[in-house]
């Protein structure tokens, strides 16, 4: 597993593609530590979850065991279980420690560690948050892996090296440093700098306050943005479609009152009362009746003739 370190290294390969870079908040002194950063520039991997929530945690860095740290030791370090401790002391990393942290681990230092899933695997397994590696220059890649031979849960990141050892050094001085890492939706992390809280808030602003849409919506059952559109679409189908019954009965009554008063302005003068909505009619003996009386008239009289026929 690990002579797959120069294949599996990060970078352009030609079976990956090259992602969007994004956004990793800190609450780093940037006048105390002037090559850290509080919203550092950081790569994608390409085999991030489809999903994941945002991670604010402190900063834990990491360091292989000391059985991984040269190429002499590889073969005991294929052996060891325990393959990294923290940076600050040395002691070993338990899911305790590790649990929802997002870890900061210099891949200089890997040697028999590659390809960097081998990392990722591990810190997923031992219940980490997040995974960022400190890169060997100051360049922002994309982790770059066409297969996987696990289920990524938990997303990685890379960041350039002045800045991500900044930030190191800034978490062994102040281990209260925060860190979060961007959510993952749909394969790509979201960033709002408009709308994302202030680091410290322990109750983050949901997806939907960030992106409008909600990436578990196909594994919980709630509602996503194509849920929503799907419901804006019928709720406009459905004032389109009153709309144009309104529309039909006003255009109806409109010909309606039209022909009555066409009709009332062919009786007599004194029948027409100024007042069209009376629809008064001359009768045949020259007398004044209301629409509905004439109608009453020539209905009965109607019948009367077809009774006889």
């Amino acid at each position: 597993m690990r002579d797959e370190v120069h294949l599996s290294y990060y970078g352009e390969l030609g079976d990956t593609q090259i992602m969007e870079s994004t956004v990793l908040m800190t609450s780093v002194d940037t006048t105390m530590y002037t090559d850290a950063c509080t919203e550092c520039t950081v790569g994608q991997a390409v085999y991030n979850p489809t999903t994941a929530p945002s991670v604010e945690s402190s900063l834990l860095a990491a360091k292989p065991a000391a059985a991984c740290l040269g190429n002499r030791e590889c073969l005991e370090c294929d052996r060891t279980e325990d393959l990294f401790v923290a940076q600050a002391d040395g002691s070993k990393l338990t899911t305790e420690s590790l649990q929802g942290k997002i870890v900061f681990i210099d891949m200089a230092a890997l040697y028999c560690l590659f390809p960097l899933s081998n990392v990722l695997w591990w810190m997923q397994g031992m219940g980490a948050g997040a995974v960022v590696f400190i890169n060997t220059d100051d360049d922002v890649n994309t982790i770059a892996q066409a297969v996987v031979p696990f289920n990524p849960t938990i997303p990685a990141f890379s960041i350039g090296k002045s800045k991500g050892l900044s930030l190191v050094n800034a978490a062994l001085k102040d281990p209260a440093m925060l860190v979060r890492s961007p959510r993952i939706v749909q394969g790509s992390a979201v960033y709002n700098p408009v709308l994302e809280p202030a680091l410290g808030r322990q109750e983050a602003l949901t997806i939907d306050d960030i992106t409008g849409r909600n990436p578990e919506a196909s594994n919980d059952g709630s509602k996503s943005k194509d849920d929503d559109n799907l419901g804006l679409i019928i709720g406009i189908s459905v004032v389109g479609v009153v709309t144009l019954i309104l529309l039909v009965v006003a255009l109806a009554w409109f010909f309606k009152r039209q022909r009555a008063l066409a009709a009332y302005n062919q009786f007599d003068m004194g029948c027409q009362t100024g007042d069209a909505f009376l629809d008064l009619f001359q009768a045949d003996d020259n007398t004044c009746e209301t629409v509905a009386d004439h109608n009453t008239t020539t209905r009965v009289v109607a019948f009367e003739i077809l009774r006889d026929v």
